[in-house]
């Protein structure tokens, strides 16, 4: 069995988050939404660590579950069409 590749509408997701999280720490908004702030860690974007030119590990955000993602929306009060904006604006290098 092939595992299934994430939803190319998802690849900035977690730029996205990342972003809408603000200042705010993992443990806050994770207690906010429900969910648990090592969860919450997986799905933002985190950079791949490097020592000098080499690349330590890559960390690329997970694709979270429609329920996950509902309670962080509503969380954050950011409509699916405000997130479909942002996305596109993530994608778009618009960081």
């Amino acid at each position: 069995m092939t595992k299934a590749k994430p939803l190319v509408l998802f690849a900035g997701l977690p730029i996205v988050l990342r972003k809408l999280r603000g200042k705010r720490s993992v443990k806050e908004v994770a207690a906010g939404a429900g969910l648990a702030k090592e969860h919450l860690a997986l799905l933002e974007h985190r950079p791949a660590r490097r020592f000098g030119n080499r690349v330590l590990e890559e960390r690329a955000g997970k694709t979270p579950r429609l329920d996950t993602l509902d309670s962080l929306l509503r969380f954050y009060s950011v409509s699916l069409s405000d997130l479909e904006a942002l996305l596109q604006e993530a994608q778009s290098g618009g960081e």
